[in-house]
């Protein structure tokens, strides 16, 4: 899952954005794709943001999110985060 899922144009934006998109899908979408990904084998989450997106980086950990090595084109990536959920 990338952050494009539920990302914001900018900072002031994503507190309310990004709980509003959680708390939504969480009702049902969101523990839906978790359900499916253990299902079908998978046992993580990844997500990639932006380092300046504080506010979402916070959202994200409070979430069970935890920081990880970048991965794929962000890897040296001085601007981008790293996160994954073990979800099973």
């Amino acid at each position: 899952m990338e952050d494009s899922l539920v990302g914001t144009r900018n900072q002031s934006d994503c507190c309310g954005v990004c709980s509003a998109c959680y708390n939504a899908l969480l009702l049902g979408g969101f523990k839906q794709l978790e359900l499916h990904a253990a299902k079908v084998g998978w046992n993580t989450l990844r997500l990639q943001t932006s380092r300046n997106m504080l506010a979402a980086n916070r959202f994200y950990e409070r979430h069970g999110y935890e920081l990880i090595p970048n991965y794929g084109e962000y890897v040296g990536s001085a601007s981008t985060v790293s996160y994954e959920k073990v979800i099973v």
